[in-house]
């Protein structure tokens, strides 16, 4: 699979390679944009699209709880929990890995 990316002025979804089947999914939304429910339309967009690239698993990583809700509200399961392994404007941040079976 080669890489994919779908943009748009406020936000935007890509699948990347991650191992054979699955793809990281990362889904970013312009700051002046959030919490208008673009993301959770990416990711509703992102998972239907899916199957289309042969994608099994998709894998996500989140440090914040508005994110790791609406992955979660689509199907992702928490898979791992890495505390303070990144950091992000200076702040010291968990990270969370979630996957995703596809259906299909």
């Amino acid at each position: 699979m080669t890489r994919s990316r779908e943009t748009c002025h406020r936000g935007a979804f890509s699948f990347e390679n991650f191992r054979k089947k699955p793809a990281y999914l990362s889904v970013y939304v312009s700051e002046d944009y959030r919490r208008r429910g673009i993301g959770r339309r990416l990711l509703g967009e992102a998972s239907q699209r899916a199957p289309q690239f042969g994608l099994k698993t998709l894998t996500a990583f989140a440090h914040n709880e508005p994110s790791l809700r609406a992955f979660e509200d689509f199907g992702f399961e928490r898979w791992a929990y890495y505390p303070k392994v990144a950091e992000l404007d200076g702040v010291e941040r968990d990270l969370v890995v979630l996957g995703f079976d596809v259906p299909g």
